[in-house]
């Protein structure tokens, strides 16, 4: 018996049924299928030689590229390796390979509005709005305020005012079709971004007929194909738009880009955990492996070509004015199919600095190695679970170049930098804080340690001085401090031997006492250390709980006693902690290579 997948169609003329890799097991689950489990491998199919389109690239590319690079790095937003990123994806080229015959003016503009779209698509996926649905709806009202007056409408958002200055400029020439056409797509994108973010937040994973369907919008295909018509200066009349046929060719055009940008993007979609893609999706709801799955959604395409080549044969007549114009807008939309086949192995956006070998045999990196999938980074501190914090400098001296290096190359893994034993403290405040700037730089936070212990015990337990020390923490960024602070992440850390971290005689046998202690630990520094009550109440909690409950960020699990001086470790512990206190609100101490591992 084999399950057979109908095609969605606006048109009952043109459905066709489907029938994907024998796998009839359906899946109910709402969460990302596996797929690290165990070592797998997949090749992708040459859609790039199955597609019949010709490509070309506009020759007015260099110069309109760099200098709408230059319109959009005014808005300042993206810094660092966010800014690299973004300009290594090399939106200028798909702009030239999707509209190569536009003139400079319309090309021009036309890379604006790929900066600006992909800007927006980044904070939806990636950023800020990824799960935040109010904020989502918010910025779509400001989209739609943007194109309904740009002339007069101006706001702070600044990718939306990217939007509006760009569309501007494009209503100078833009026919009033091509206008309310954009705009009216727009509504349609926008809208379904807002669900996308919905799904995402509350993890849902839809069937694949229905995510065909949104996806068609949440692709934003209708607004490009829009601009097709601004950059030939086309002025077609409505009810060209209105035809089945040239429907089902945008519809088909549609599909086959977005569904061969979910193969693409796959790889680096499923690593943070987006459910919202048709190749997890095709898993989810079939039970298919990766490469089955992968297999599927190129038949699909390549489906998808063969019907929009029939379709094609039936576009009708509306005389040799309309129909010279029509043939350049289908022209138009297999200039966008083809150029985004071969962009997305052209820049680094899905595949890295590998994107040239991989066009060639099309196994994306180190895709047969199994990995622990961690939830992606939003930004500073802002992943809940999988949280890496190191530390440095220790045993040996972490340096500028150093530590930039380092998280150049494995940034996205990391979430915290943490200083040790003080020694943040023998830098010049200048290069102290320009090292901080570096690691936010990177989407991390920055940690002062526990030093401020030992504030407290040489102080004698002087309020102004523990005051004044907080104050100079948040003056240069820091971001979290061991125990308590003004304005700053508080991050208690907690052990189960009395003295961790300090004299370790005896530390064995204490590291067999009953797990349940820790939950009523407290940080022990004498009481003649502590004679402000202010201070006293902030370093006297009784119970991790007490720590989350006054504010602490996360409570750090410190390995003396479980990993770390023990003869066995113990596993018991940290269940015990697990089931005792938030997940979300835990970090464990991996102070050896032998634990991390």
């Amino acid at each position: 018996m084999t399950s057979t997948y109908t095609l969605p169609s606006s048109s009952a003329t043109s459905t066709e049924t489907l029938v994907p890799p024998a796998s009839p097991a359906l899946s109910c689950s709402s969460s990302l299928p596996d797929v690290s489990s165990e070592p797998i491998q997949f090749i992708l199919p040459d859609i790039i030689e199955y597609c019949p389109f010709e490509l070309k690239v506009n020759p007015n590319y260099p110069a309109a590229s760099a200098e709408s690079d230059a319109w959009f790095d005014s808005f300042n937003i993206h810094k660092g390796d966010k800014y690299a990123e973004f300009h290594r994806a090399r939106f200028g080229l798909l702009t030239a390979m999707s509209y190569p015959e536009a003139d400079y003016t319309h090309l021009r503009n036309c890379c604006d509005f790929m900066s600006w779209l992909f800007a927006f698509d980044d904070l939806t996926d990636d950023g800020g709005l990824r799960e935040n649905i109010e904020g989502t709806k918010k910025a779509a009202q400001i989209m739609m305020q943007a194109l309904r007056n740009p002339k007069t409408f101006r706001t702070e958002f600044k990718v939306g005012e990217t939007l509006r200055s760009f569309w501007e400029r494009a209503c100078e020439t833009a026919s009033q079709g091509t206008q309310r056409r954009f705009v009216e797509t727009t509504q349609l994108y926008v809208d379904a971004i807002y669900q996308q973010v919905v799904n995402r937040r509350h993890d849902e994973i839809p069937s694949i007929e229905t995510f065909i369907q949104l996806r068609r919008d949440t692709s934003a295909v209708k607004l490009v194909f829009a601009l097709v018509e601004y950059s030939l200066n086309l002025d077609l009349p409505d009810e060209v738009f209105e035809n089945q046929v040239v429907r089902d060719l945008e519809q088909g055009a549609n599909d086959i880009l977005t569904w061969a940008n979910d193969m693409y993007s796959f790889n680096v979609e499923q690593s943070k955990g987006d459910t919202q893609n048709l190749v997890v999706i095709a898993m989810n709801e079939m039970g298919l492996d990766v490469q089955g799955a992968v297999d599927f959604v190129g038949d699909l395409i390549m489906r998808r070509i063969d019907r929009y080549v029939a379709d094609k044969e039936l576009l009708p007549s509306w005389g040799p004015e309309v129909d010279a114009q029509l043939a350049q807008y289908v022209a138009g939309l297999e200039r966008w199919v083809i150029g985004v086949l071969h962009w997305s192995f052209d820049s680094e956006r899905y595949f890295g600095a590998e994107h040239e070998r991989i066009k060639k045999d099309r196994i994306p990196p180190f895709s047969f190695l199994p990995s622990n999938k961690l939830p992606f980074k939003e930004g500073r501190g802002e992943r809940a679970k999988g949280l890496t914090e190191i530390r440095g400098s220790y045993y040996n001296p972490v340096t500028y170049t150093y530590l930039n290096e380092l998280l150049s190359d494995w940034g996205e893994f990391v979430d915290g930098v943490k200083f040790a034993a003080g020694s943040f403290t023998l830098m010049p405040p200048e290069r102290l804080k320009s090292l901080i700037d570096m690691v936010h730089s990177h989407g991390c936070y920055v940690s002062t340690g526990g030093f401020i212990e030992r504030v407290i015990s040489t102080s004698s337990g002087d309020k102004a001085t523990v005051v004044k020390y907080l104050e100079a923490c948040k003056e240069v960024g820091f971001d979290v401090l061991e125990i308590s602070s003004i304005g700053l992440k508080p991050k208690p850390e907690i052990g189960i031997l009395f003295g961790a971290g300090g004299d370790t005689e005896g530390l064995e046998a204490t590291g067999t006492r009953d797990s349940k202690w820790l939950i009523e630990v407290h940080i022990s520094l004498s009481s003649q250390v502590v004679e402000s009550p202010d201070v006293a109440h902030m370093l006297n909690f009784q119970r991790a709980e007490a720590f989350l409950k006054a504010g602490a960020d996360r409570i750090m699990i410190e390995s003396e006693g479980i990993t770390e001086n023990v003869k066995n470790w113990r596993t018991d512990v940290v269940s015990s902690i697990t089931l005792a206190l938030p997940m979300d609100k835990l970090m464990f101490e991996a102070a050896e290579p032998a634990v991390f591992q």
